[in-house]
């Protein structure tokens, strides 16, 4: 294989790669379709050769479906592995998730209080929008796209680029157990630790801010292990 085409297999991978990470935060959800491939291409700073080769992988990867014609394009798909079979292969990387967790409280709860000091009135504004989502939302892949979009608008406040990403990188090593528990066992707890969290970030309370969030991280993955581990139905 000659340089040049190392080099593009390269490209495409970490393109696939960015696009894999969106689908895991939530910004794409099963039944959406991706960007026209011109505009998906320009986003990624890619060739039109490089992103569909990204587009071959995840399709091989079970992603995405690409559909031929006019109104085609690639569409995100919904795992193709029941509840049951996800659960199995989370119970064997317990200790693997729990760690994520606990990286997870400490850096969204320091993302929540500096969120606190930092955060905008119109951003307050857009996370209470968010939060309206999340209770509205039926089916687990959009309340997940909502939940990640509040957590992440919350990152962003904190106006630390360091913290943002870390919690990116943690909600995305964390999708597998996200789609692994019925949204409606965590819809509850998580609107009512949301609106503690947002209360005490619009009232510049950092510290509340700080522990809202830290018992939002905990009491999740406890409703999450509960359901892996089957001591709750």
């Amino acid at each position: 294989m000659t340089i040049e085409k190392i080099r593009a297999a390269s490209t495409a991978w970490l393109a696939s790669d960015r696009l894999r990470r969106e689908i895991h935060l939530g910004k794409y959800v099963p039944g959406d379709k991706l960007p026209p491939q011109r505009q998906l291409a320009c986003k990624l700073g890619v060739s039109l050769m490089t992103l569909r080769e990204a587009l071959r992988i995840l399709e091989a990867e079970g992603y995405l479906t690409m559909r031929r014609g006019a109104t085609g394009g690639a569409i995100v798909t919904a795992s193709r592995e029941s509840v049951e079979v996800l659960q199995e292969r989370l119970r064997s990387r317990i200790d693997e998730f729990a760690e994520w967790m606990e990286f997870r409280e400490a850096v969204e709860a320091a993302a929540a209080g500096l969120a606190a000091e930092r955060i905008s009135a119109q951003e307050i504004a857009g996370l209470r929008t968010t939060l309206a989502q999340i209770g509205g939302e039926a089916d687990v892949q959009s309340f997940r796209s909502a939940d990640s979009a509040f957590h992440l608008g919350l990152a962003q406040a904190s106006r630390n680029q360091l913290i943002r990403q870390a919690v990116e990188d943690a909600r995305a090593a964390m999708f597998l157990a996200f789609d692994a528990v019925p949204h409606l066992v965590v819809l509850e707890s998580t609107v009512s630790a949301h609106e503690r969290i947002l209360a005490a970030v619009a009232a510049h309370d950092r510290s509340q801010a700080e522990r809202s969030m830290a018992e939002h991280i905990r009491t999740s993955w406890e409703e999450i292990r509960s359901i892996i581990e089957g001591r709750l139905a």
